[in-house]
């Protein structure tokens, strides 16, 4: 819960339920994508972050976790 109280006394409130990210409020794929980037783009470039985005998104098809580990 967030309230704010203006200058001239006005107050405004308001309350997430849950929280972004949770599973009962999950992120969109393009926030997911947005905040993966953010966090990886400390050790790693953008292209090569946005590259083991794509790659963790297709891990279930993957035969072999090599292709995930060297794309990090």
């Amino acid at each position: 819960r967030v309230a704010v109280e203006t200058v001239d006394g006005e107050r405004y409130e308001a309350e997430l339920a849950a929280p972004p990210g949770t599973p009962a409020n999950p992120l969109s794929e393009s926030e997911l994508r947005e905040k993966f980037l953010e966090c990886a783009t400390f050790v790693l470039d953008r292209p090569a972050a946005a590259d083991a985005f794509a790659d963790l998104r297709a891990l279930r098809g993957c035969e072999s976790v090599r292709d995930l580990l060297a794309s990090l």
